[in-house]
């Protein structure tokens, strides 16, 4: 099972609760089991999972980004590491994966500029988040090196899912 702890500052961020939740769920359960983790070492199947997901505006991602990541910038997404702990064979214990807060405003421009929807931006941010939440970086190039292919697999992943949730579309 799987919690998704959803927020948005404003009713007009339109990325619905249930289609990130479904995401979610399907980068978790499709996630390559033999893949090294480093908050974690192996990924492995228990039986809840926890995320907090909050969409923003730009004063706070950036008020965000300053405090933690001493940037005085907007930027798209920001990840905090959950306190991932497992107990030798309880599969029963709730993992906090940790919080993804990703900046609507930057996601709509972002995807103004590469030619996307807000929805398939918002997409490729999630997946990113998701993996620096999960300990990934890509400020090494060894580190970039795992994290991408680990991202475009699950790109390829949730487009293979696609009709399972299909999306209404939304004019911009």
């Amino acid at each position: 099972m799987v919690r998704l702890e959803y927020s948005r500052m404003k009713p007009s961020y339109s990325i619905s609760q249930r289609w990130a939740r479904k995401t979610l769920e399907i980068m978790i359960s499709y996630f390559p089991k033999k893949q090294s983790i480093p908050t974690i070492g192996r990924f492995q199947q228990h039986a809840y999972y926890s995320l907090s997901l909050a969409l923003v505006d730009d004063p706070t991602i950036h008020r965000l980004n300053r405090q933690f990541r001493h940037k005085d910038a907007v930027t798209d997404v920001l990840s905090i590491e959950g306190e991932i702990e497992f107990l030798a064979g309880n599969q029963n214990e709730e993992i906090d994966l940790g919080e993804v807060i990703i900046s609507y405003p930057q996601t709509q421009r972002q995807a103004k500029e590469h030619g996307v929807s807000t929805r398939h931006e918002f997409e490729k941010l999630f997946i990113h988040g998701f993996l620096h939440a999960l300990g990934f970086d890509h400020i090494k190039d060894s580190d970039a090196r795992r994290m991408m292919p680990l991202e475009e697999y699950m790109k390829d992943v949730l487009d293979a899912h696609r009709p399972l949730f299909p999306t209404k579309k939304v004019v911009q």
